[in-house]
């Protein structure tokens, strides 16, 4: 893999990755490289290393016959090589801080900085230009996958793996309950004392996206179907979060919703605040559990449950093996 023709490296470190929202897997690694030029000088330079399966090389190799510079919003680390033998992609390294991060920061401070807001706004006018210029979607475009660099100025969106062709609305569906999520984790750590404030940067965060998303789709029915995902994070935010939701939306609360509404706050308390695997992965049954009484409580077509019950009984068989 050589970097020019008349360079060297001459001496390499690898290190977990420690940002993005895949960076927990195995196959992730940074590459810390110190190369050597004909002239004696020397350089640092740091590449993203994946080990990825034949179908997420095939994903990523779609992703270079996009045309990203029509991208203006946001950043997409490029690719500097791919070995489809091995299954090893090597790709641009963006340095900065997790939006993740930024948005936990947010929630302890207790109030949201004008520069803050702009980031979030960008996000959803990045994720509108990705959808309405290059017909794909992220997949899985969490906040974890979000890096800003405040010396730069610049927002990157990363870990490509999963993206495809698919529903604008699941993408955006998840940067807001990923919002909610990590607001609702903030209320159960912090006590009754500090809702109304979470909330109120919930509300804040949560229009910056929409109305950055809507700024460039002018698509304002994709914001409201992103709302009728809200099963899929049942159990992954608190009532009012989803309330807030579908009241920005301007559509009713959905059937099944009292059923969310009668259960005790001791349960999204329990599971929301635990850090243990243990209760990471009980939480993740429960919610694919609550999905499968919602879908039924709100009066699907048989069909529909039925597909739903098969797939949730094969995921309830592997989280309970890895239990």
């Amino acid at each position: 893999m050589p970097l020019s023709k008349d360079s060297t490296i001459t001496s390499y470190e690898i290190i977990r990755l420690k940002y993005g929202g895949l960076s927990s897997l195995p196959q992730t690694y940074l590459l810390k490289l110190e190369i050597k030029g004909v002239d004696g000088s020397c350089e640092s330079k740091k590449i993203v290393l994946k080990h990825l399966n034949p179908n997420d090389l095939i994903n990523n190799s779609t992703l270079e016959l996009k045309d990203f510079s029509r991208v203006q919003s946001i950043k997409v680390p490029r690719t500097i090589y791919a070995d489809f033998d091995l299954g090893y992609i090597f790709r641009e390294f963006k340095p900065g801080k997790e939006v993740a991060h930024l948005l936990d920061q947010i929630l302890y401070q207790g109030y949201i900085k004008n520069w803050q807001k702009k980031v979030f706004k960008r996000i959803g006018q990045g994720l509108a230009e990705i959808h309405t210029k290059l017909n794909i979607i992220h997949c899985d475009p969490l906040l974890f996958n979000w890096i800003y660099d405040a010396e730069k100025d610049e927002l990157s969106l990363i870990d490509w793996e999963w993206l495809g062709e698919g529903d604008p609305a699941w993408d955006l569906s998840r940067i807001i309950y990923d919002v909610g999520r990590h607001v609702s984790r903030q209320k159960y750590r912090s006590g009754s004392k500090r809702i109304n404030e979470l909330y109120h940067i919930f509300n804040a965060v949560y229009l910056e996206v929409i109305n950055g998303y809507a700024e460039i789709s002018k698509n304002k029915e994709i914001i409201r179907k992103s709302a009728n995902y809200w099963m899929h994070y049942s159990f992954s935010v608190t009532a009012e979060i989803h309330e807030i939701i579908f009241r920005s939306c301007d559509l009713p609360l959905p059937r099944g919703f009292t059923f969310l509404r009668r259960l005790p706050d001791s349960i999204f308390s329990k599971m929301l605040k635990e850090d243990s695997s243990f209760f990471r992965r009980l939480f993740r049954i429960f919610t694919k559990l609550s999905s499968l009484v919602l879908l039924v409580s709100s009066k699907r077509g048989r069909k529909d449950v039925s597909r739903t019950f098969k797939r949730l009984t094969k995921m309830f068989k592997r989280e309970i093996r890895n239990t």
